[in-house]
């Protein structure tokens, strides 16, 4: 992420969010970013062991809901995505860097 300048490393070792922003939806972005995901929940699996709980929020909640749902279930991840985006983008100074998860899939296999 530095060497592309989506974070920015300053003189004093800090990290700083850049105004950079890619956007994959198609090509050979998807690939990319099915990768870009999984070894983000690995981070996020990983993270249940090394990183204090304080420091982390990991939730879940499993539920039926019927597929005439799926694009509302779908449009409240994308409204709680823009809400982090935009708390996201208030602050320029040094800090942590965190990637925040929204996932909704299919724990069972239809038939």
């Amino acid at each position: 992420m530095v060497d592309n300048k989506f974070i920015v490393k300053t003189g004093d070792g800090q990290f700083l969010p850049s105004e950079k922003q890619l956007d994959c939806f198609t090509g050979v972005y998807r690939l990319s970013l099915g990768e870009f995901h999984r070894q983000m929940f690995s981070l996020a699996a990983q993270s249940i062991d090394l990183t204090p709980r304080d420091q982390r929020n990991l939730l879940g909640h499993t539920l039926l809901i019927p597929e005439s749902q799926i694009e509302s279930l779908r449009n409240i991840l994308d409204e709680t995505l823009k809400k982090v985006e935009a708390l996201g983008s208030e602050y320029r100074e040094a800090g942590p860097v965190y990637h925040v998860i929204l996932s909704a899939f299919p724990v069972i296999k239809k038939g």
